[in-house]
């Protein structure tokens, strides 16, 4: 009995750790994130430990979104703990960390989802916190469509004007 408990918790530790690996992956470099594709947009998720609802909105939502490729060529997925001092590089290159980085951005209730451009504009509404779970799929989707929208609009105005 002893063995086969054994087996079963060392299972369980290693599908937790892959989970956790197959999760969205934490900013370190948000001008590098967005420099690789001008058009795509960046969605930062905003979590804090102990949030339940951050976790159900990465391992329901954007981790599967994530891993299934719903989002390649779409959007640049990156989280931000708003709680902790992990560094990081904003969109202009220059170093802070996850907290400061979420207090100027005024992201301080989590879970936040916002989209931005390559030079850290605002793209579309900010989507606070977690209701309605039969709709936030579809809140995610619309978001990141309104954001590319805007991003394609902004492109073709700016095709022959190389300082745009």
């Amino acid at each position: 009995m002893k063995r086969i408990l054994t087996r079963w918790l060392w299972l369980l530790a290693l599908s937790s750790s892959w989970a956790a690996a197959q999760g969205v992956p934490l900013a370190q470099d948000l001008q590098a994130d967005a420099g690789r594709n001008r058009h795509v947009p960046v969605l930062l998720f905003f979590v804090s430990e102990g949030c339940p609802y951050c976790a159900t909105v990465e391992n329901d939502y954007l981790a599967p979104m994530h891993r299934g490729g719903e989002l390649t060529g779409k959007a640049i997925v990156r989280k931000i703990d708003i709680d902790q001092p992990l560094p990081m590089k904003d969109f202009s290159g220059a170093e802070t960390t996850h907290r400061d980085f979420a207090r100027r951005m005024r992201s301080t209730f989590t879970p936040t989802l916002r989209l931005y451009s390559y030079r850290g504009q605002e793209l579309a509404e900010a989507i606070v916190g977690f209701n309605t779970p039969e709709f936030y799929g579809g809140r995610i989707a619309g978001a990141i469509d309104e954001a590319r929208a805007l991003l394609q609009r902004h492109s073709a105005r700016c095709r022959n004007r190389p300082a745009c």
